[in-house]
């Protein structure tokens, strides 16, 4: 994460004026997180404009504060069994990372507080025993680790720049590409404790996050190659089957929650974004398909994989059709729209459920990152019925809204900068 982290930085620096000195405190003394009411997989959280972490069913309402007042935090992200909440933020002395369960009355812990490495992104381990974490250290980024109950101090695994991740379904192994391109770039495996389980896989191509399947079996990433870079799909424990396609520019990639089926974007020309068409390689065979032609900005895959939503840039213009009832919302035509698309990845039907613009945040912090941040945050409904994302009304407010997919209105739920479900 190259030119937005440093806006990400920037941004998040306004929020931590307070930040004087070096140092890495433990975390504060553990208090009990254990959730007291089940798991309601159909709550998603919102981020507040001061900072706050709000729960709410899906239709808005239940509305439920998890943070005190003083406690700033974003980018928050739901543990597997949808119980936990962690997010990076400020409490007014010290950056951190924290943790908070979904119910009335929940005390956030502190897994890690610094005055001075500034966490920014976090990324749970399959098993929710683990909360991974980057922190900005100047030159370099930090890959850091804590356990999920504050049972021991965070550990400093690895740093780089820019730098992306994937966990091994066991949680006991992450996929690092850290580095950018080769000959300075990293793609290996590392184990907990940051050391590698093996050599290097390949010299690195231009592409930020590789990918695992949920089963464990296939990894994908890009290599650089004497005639230009390649996208490899490769069987993981055997190695014995292995596909490779070449392409231009740079390339983003994102497996199927529920098959063998890598969907990924690259230019038709050489291009240091990803931006372009939307194909679909199949690990079997290695036969791809075109899932769409337009240029495709970032995608996201359903939790049952059968459908897939990518956005383009905004086309609220006569002749494309019209335009949904929020399209009326977002009036400030100098600021970014984007189209939410939505294709069946069995047929490649596509269908356009809405024009919007989206928030700044999203806009400069969420997309760029889009393939990272699929691993972890999440803006399907885990039943697959819908999307949510963060909108810029005419005057100004900024609201989260549900995107059915269904293709009725889209659906005001409550003030937010930003927003998302529990895992599937």
């Amino acid at each position: 994460m190259a030119t937005g982290l440093l806006l990400l930085v920037l941004f998040l620096s306004g929020l931590f004026v307070v930040l004087l000195r070096l140092g890495v405190k433990p975390p504060a003394t553990p208090s009990p997180i254990t959730p007291t009411t089940p798991a309601d997989a159909n709550r998603l959280v919102v981020v507040g404009a001061d900072g706050s972490l709000s729960t709410l069913a899906a239709d808005g309402s239940a509305v439920r504060r998890l943070t005190p007042p003083g406690l700033s935090l974003q980018f928050p992200a739901w543990s597997a069994d949808g119980r936990f909440l962690a997010a990076p933020g400020s409490d007014g002395r010290e950056t951190g990372i924290f943790v908070v369960a979904d119910t009335d009355g929940a005390t956030p812990l502190a897994l890690y507080r610094s005055r001075t490495r500034i966490p920014f992104y976090l990324f749970w381990s399959p098993d929710d025993r683990w909360l991974s974490f980057l922190t900005n250290e100047g030159a370099d980024l930090g890959l850091w680790l804590a356990p999920a109950d504050a049972s021991a101090p965070a550990r400093r695994l690895r740093s780089g720049r820019p730098f992306y991740w994937d966990w091994l379904p066991a949680g006991d192994r992450l996929l690092i590409h850290t580095g950018g391109r080769a000959p300075s770039g990293l793609l290996t495996v590392i184990d907990r404790e940051g050391q590698p389980t093996g050599e290097p896989i390949a010299p690195p191509g231009t592409f930020q996050a590789p990918d695992v399947t949920p089963d464990g079996r296939f990894i994908a990433f890009a290599v650089r190659g004497d005639d230009g870079d390649n996208l490899v799909v490769q069987e993981w424990a055997t190695q014995s089957r292995r596909h490779t396609i070449p392409y231009r520019g740079a390339v983003a990639l994102s497996w199927s929650p529920t098959a063998a089926q890598l969907a990924f974007i690259s230019p038709p020309t050489a291009s240091p974004h990803p931006y372009g068409p939307l194909r679909l390689l199949d690990a079997g065979d290695g036969r791809t398909r075109l899932l769409s032609g337009r240029t495709v900005l970032a995608f996201f895959w359903s939790p049952d994989g059968r459908h897939i939503a990518y956005l383009t840039t905004g086309r609220a213009a006569p002749g494309v059709g019209e335009p949904t009832r929020l399209a009326a919302v977002t009036a400030q035509r100098d600021q970014p729209l984007l189209d939410l698309w939505l294709v069946r990845v069995e047929h490649g039907e596509e269908q356009r459920l809405a024009t919007f613009q989206p928030t700044m945040l999203f806009f400069t912090q969420f997309l760029p990152f889009f393939d990272q941040y699929a691993r972890s945050h999440h803006l399907w409904s885990p039943d697959g019925q819908a999307l949510v994302l963060p909108v810029r009304e005419n005057n100004g407010q900024e609201r989260v809204y549900r995107f059915p997919i269904t293709g009725e209105a889209p659906q005001p739920l409550i003030e937010g900068t930003m927003a998302f479900w529990p895992p599937r």
